[in-house]
């Protein structure tokens, strides 16, 4: 299952990115997935032909990938980087959704096809764990692109702290904020990443985010004793009793 750069149709559009991000959610064996997926990437799909030879899996059994490998008539030395998360399963129901209208769209020799993702709220929640745990620039820029569309922010919050509680890392609200400016150096690297004709604005960008989340700062009584039994991780009653809040507001109870 994969993630998405966009929350609405034409709203977000988002940064170019380096890596095909995936969340495992199905009955199948973590192995067995692994064992198609090297062999999916390890033949010739229209033209193109892909190597996926060498790949991982981590030792905490978090996730498994690697890269890549794909040439074709112009181009011998493609690559990219798959990942494949094996953390909890996602917290809400995912669906089938099209993918956004992309003017190579007309040259594709195979039908168009919907790919299965997380609810935009919980890829949201997603990116918000990613920049607590490593504040990258990228994550920032994300998060600021997602600031500009309708999300329920109280919502968001429970899962932020839900999904960082499924990782043993307890979530701190002023933490969160103090690392992506923290973390801020690299805006060069995002002018890479984004259109040419956008303009890259620092200031700008580190305002919409902490005005957009500053509700991150108010959370619930019962999201702080989650938070508080996050490293230990031993209260999967309590943690149950927020993944039933969430869902009762995302209206999937």
């Amino acid at each position: 299952m994969g993630g998405a750069r966009s929350v609405e149709p034409g709203v977000t559009r988002g940064r170019f990115s380096e890596d095909l991000d995936f969340t495992l959610d199905t009955d199948r064996t973590e192995d067995d997935v692994l064992t198609e997926i090297v062999e999916v990437f390890n033949r010739e799909h229209h033209g193109i032909t892909f190597t996926f030879d060498e790949y991982y899996k981590t030792e905490d059994d978090t996730s498994f990938g690697g890269d890549v490998l794909y040439r074709h008539a112009w181009n011998d030395t493609g690559r990219f980087r798959l990942q494949v998360s094996l953390r909890e399963r996602p917290t809400l129901a995912a669906a089938s959704r099209p993918t956004e209208r992309q003017a190579y769209f007309d040259y594709l020799e195979f039908d168009l096809f919907n790919v299965r993702a997380l609810e935009p709220i919980e890829m949201i929640a997603e990116e918000v764990r990613a920049a607590f745990q490593r504040a990258k620039v990228r994550d920032l820029y994300d998060l600021h692109r997602f600031a500009g569309t309708p999300f329920d922010v109280e919502l968001l919050r429970r899962l932020v702290v839900l999904t960082l509680w499924q990782v043993r890392d307890p979530f701190d609200p002023e933490t969160f904020f103090t690392r992506l400016k923290s973390g801020v150096c690299d805006w060069e690297g995002i002018r890479r990443l984004v259109r040419s004709s956008e303009r890259i604005k620092p200031d700008e960008i580190l305002a919409s985010v902490d005005s957009r989340f500053a509700a991150f700062r108010e959370l619930s009584e019962l999201e702080q004793p989650v938070i508080t039994d996050a490293k230990s991780g031993w209260n999967e009653p309590l943690a149950e009793r927020l993944r039933s809040e969430i869902r009762d507001l995302a209206g999937q109870s």
